[in-house]
């Protein structure tokens, strides 16, 4: 992780971060409720903000923002996704 490029916020309890989480450059997260599974990945083609979302075991967003949502194992979100609190994507679910 390049703490130039990639911005975890103090507030953010990295016992919530599980090992295999891969942070690509241009990933934020923030807020204390922020959870990321094993093998999460935030970033994958360009900047991601991550606030209060939870993401479970693979996860994954391309690029985008996620606030207060819920995204289980294996869900997907392509590039330029904006998604609000409250939403839930279920296991293996994707978006364009």
């Amino acid at each position: 992780v390049d703490p130039r490029q990639t911005y975890v916020g103090a507030e953010v309890d990295l016992e919530r971060v599980a090992a295999g989480v891969v942070l690509h450059p241009g990933a934020r997260i923030c807020g204390a409720r922020s959870f990321l599974g094993p093998g999460a990945e935030v970033g994958t083609e360009g900047p991601a903000t991550l606030v209060d979302a939870v993401f479970g075991e693979n996860a994954a967003i391309a690029s985008g923002y996620v606030h207060g949502a819920v995204l289980l194992r294996g869900a997907s979100l392509g590039g330029n996704a904006h998604v609000r609190a409250g939403t839930l994507l279920e296991e293996e679910a994707s978006t364009a």
